[in-house]
C-alpha cells in the first residue's frame, strides 16, 4: 500500500472521528435542550441580572455597568435590560433640562430599576408615557442599592440634571442595608456613628473584588450558559428568593422592629432620609418617598398568599408606608402610598409576581398609575 493511500485513509478515520464527535455533541445538546426545557432562553442570561449588568464601584460599592445590552430568562419567557453610557436603566438625557420639562430624579434598588421586566415595561418608563412629554425621569435606580448608596448617587450624579423633584422608593431590606457594610456578598461603604454623635462614612475606598469571585465566575461562564444548554446542565440553579412566614406573629414583630428603625432618631436610615431631603432641597427639589412592596408585604403581589384581616379594610396601608409616612411629617418630605391599588389588583385575583418576588408587566402597570397621579399633584402638570 503506497504512502498516499495510507494518508488518505488517515484523514478520512480522522474525519469520520470528527463527524461522530460533531453528531455527538448535537445530540448532546438535543437532549440538554429537552431536559432543561424553558429554563434555556436561547442567549438569554439565567441569573440575577447584576451579575452582568453590575460592576464594580470603590465610591458605592457597585454600579450598573454603562453601554450594556442583555436578553434576561424568566420562567419560560426572557426580557431584555439596556444600560445607557452613562450607567442607567432608561434614555440617556443631557444634564441641561429642556425648557418646559419637568424632571423627577429616581432613587431605589431592584424595585425601582426594573427587575423582571423589558425596559419599556418598567414603571418610571410608563410613569413618562403619561405626561407625553412634559416630564423626564432620570433613573439612577441600581440593584441591591441601600439609602446610603441613593444619598450618594443623588449627591454624584442626580444634582447634576437639575431635577424638580427626586422620588426614593423605598424597600423594607434598605433598613438593613443602611445598617451593614456588605450587602448580597458584595463590599459597600456604610455609615457609622462615633461616641460624639457624629455621622462619619466607614470602608472607603472599597477594596475590589476577587477575580475569583462568585460574581466574576459566573460573568466568565456567562457565553456558555447562555447559547448552550449543555453548559446550563452544569451551571448551579440560581437560589430561589426567601420566603418568610408572614402569617408567623415572631415574623410579623421582627418585621415592624426593621420598621421602626426607620423611625428612630439613633438609627442611620432615619438620618440618611433626611440627608436625601436636605440634598435634594439644596438643589431646588422637593422630595417624596414611597414604600415599594417586597417579600414582607408579598399579598400585594402574589394573590395565593393570604391577606391579613387590616389590608381588607378601605384606606389600607403597610406599617412600612405608615412608618415613612411618620418621618415624612417629623423632617419634611412628601410620602404616599401604592398599597391600595396594589391590595385592589390582586383581590382581583391578578397575578403581579414576575416570579421571584418582583413586580411583573401588569404590577409595573398598576405602579405607574399610582405613581404619575401623585407626581401630576407633586408637580401641578
Amino acid at each position: 500500500m503506497g504512502e498516499n493511500t495510507q494518508r488518505k485513509q488517515r484523514r478520512s478515520r480522522w474525519k469520520l472521528v470528527l463527524l461522530g464527535l460533531v453528531l455527538a455533541v448535537f445530540v448532546l445538546e438535543i437532549g440538554a435542550r429537552v431536559r432543561v426545557g424553558d429554563h434555556f432562553q436561547f442567549g438569554a442570561w439565567v441569573g440575577a441580572p447584576q451579575a452582568v449588568c453590575g460592576e464594580f464601584d470603590p465610591e458605592l460599592g457597585w454600579r450598573n455597568r454603562a453601554n450594556t445590552s442583555v436578553r434576561c430568562a424568566l420562567g419560560g419567557g426572557s426580557y431584555v435590560v439596556t444600560i445607557n453610557s452613562r450607567g442607567q436603566r432608561g434614555p440617556e438625557r443631557d444634564f441641561a433640562k429642556p425648557a418646559g420639562v419637568k424632571r423627577v430624579v429616581l432613587l431605589g434598588d431592584s424595585t425601582a430599576w426594573g427587575w423582571g421586566v423589558g425596559d419599556e415595561a418598567m414603571w418610571p418608563r410608563l410613569v413618562e408615557r403619561e405626561f407625553a412629554g412634559k416630564l423626564e425621569i432620570v433613573n439612577l435606580s441600581v440593584p441591591g442599592y441601600g439609602t446610603d448608596q441613593e444619598l450618594w448617587v443623588l449627591e454624584r450624579d442626580g444634582v447634576r440634571y437639575a431635577p424638580d423633584l427626586v422620588l426614593l422608593a423605598f424597600v423594607h431590606n434598605d433598613t438593613l442595608s443602611n445598617d451593614m457594610a456588605t450587602m448580597q456578598g458584595m463590599a459597600k461603604p456604610q455609615f457609622v456613628r462615633g461616641g460624639d454623635g457624629a455621622w462619619s462614612v466607614s470602608g472607603r475606598p472599597v477594596p475590589e473584588p476577587a477575580e475569583s469571585s462568585d460574581l466574576a465566575q459566573r460573568r466568565t461562564r456567562r457565553l456558555a450558559t447562555m447559547y448552550f444548554a449543555t453548559a446550563r446542565l452544569f451551571e448551579p440553579p440560581p437560589p430561589k428568593p426567601s420566603r418568610l412566614a408572614l402569617d408567623d406573629p415572631k415574623v410579623q414583630a421582627g418585621i415592624e422592629r426593621y420598621w421602626n428603625k426607620v423611625a428612630s432618631p439613633e438609627s442611620p436610615s432615619r438620618m440618611l432620609l433626611g440627608r436625601v431631603r436636605e440634598v435634594s432641597e439644596a438643589a431646588g427639589a422637593k422630595l417624596a418617598v414611597f414604600h415599594l412592596p417586597h417579600l414582607v408585604d408579598r399579598w400585594l403581589y402574589d394573590p395565593t398568599t393570604p391577606l391579613p384581616a387590616e389590608a381588607k379594610e378601605p384606606g389600607y396601608e403597610t406599617y412600612g408606608t405608615r412608618k415613612l409616612a411618620e418621618v415624612g411629617r417629623e423632617l419634611g418630605f412628601a410620602t404616599f402610598s401604592v398599597d391600595g391599588a396594589l391590595r385592589d389588583e390582586v383581590a382581583r385575583g391578578t397575578n403581579l409576581d414576575c416570579g421571584d418576588e418582583h413586580l411583573n408587566e401588569r404590577g409595573n402597570e398598576v405602579l405607574a398609575k399610582v405613581v404619575a397621579a401623585k407626581l401630576r399633584e407633586l408637580l401641578g402638570l
